[in-house]
């Protein structure tokens, strides 16, 4: 049996759509901490599936998905683990994301044109888009699924339970036990569900 290749986390889940091509490459410079060009990447297309079944307006939904965790960017490198994870061990840094978030989407979606009231409602639904458990409006609820989605992909699991120091049992029992919790729409519940299972099937075959 041949060596398994590495995998190269970055390729894959295209952005088909021109304009949110565009939008998202500008964004990309900010995007290159903890992975979060392939988090956006996949949490987009599971975006796409959820206005395809939820409704919600893309208008809103495709830009705050792309740009919702352009803030990380702001905070210090070495410090940005303890804002994010199962254990979070500062949740000032969390927030600080959201708010820088805020303002530099605004700032990029100001430059392209933007309409200033579609500005307006992406950068609510990312000022809180980790620390808020309640949802404005479907959109929001999209947003918030979306991001959540990403931890059930294959890339999102096998990234997401060695950066959190978990094994990947521990990691599949803790995603089982959120999807009652994490998920606003149906179609994200039975698309987690689908997910697990098939992390399930992944990690019988890696045995």
């Amino acid at each position: 049996m041949g060596a398994i290749k590495p995998v190269d986390w970055d390729q894959g889940w295209e952005i088909q759509d021109t304009f949110y091509n565009t939008l998202y490459n500008k964004a990309a410079h900010l995007l290159k901490i903890r992975l979060n060009t392939l988090h956006t990447r996949v949490s987009y297309h599971c975006a796409l599936n959820l206005l395809a079944t939820e409704g919600g307006n893309p208008r809103v939904v495709l830009p705050a998905i792309l740009l919702h965790d352009i803030g990380y960017s702001q905070l210090p490198e070495t410090e940005i683990k303890d804002a994010f994870g199962p254990k979070i061990k500062n949740p000032e840094l969390q927030r600080c994301h959201e708010l820088e978030g805020v303002h530099l989407a605004g700032k990029i979606l100001r430059e392209i044109d933007y309409p200033a009231d579609m500005i307006q409602r992406v950068q609510a639904i990312i000022d809180g888009h980790d620390t808020r458990e309640t949802a404005h409006d479907r959109n929001d609820m999209i947003v918030k699924d979306a991001d959540k989605l990403w931890r059930y992909s294959f890339e999102g699991f096998y990234l997401n339970y060695q950066w959190f120091d978990l094994t990947p049992r521990a990691y599949m029992d803790r995603l089982i036990s959120k999807i009652p919790v994490w998920f606003f729409t149906n179609t994200a519940k039975t698309s987690a569900i689908e997910q697990a299972e098939k992390r399930r099937k992944d990690l019988k075959i890696l045995k």
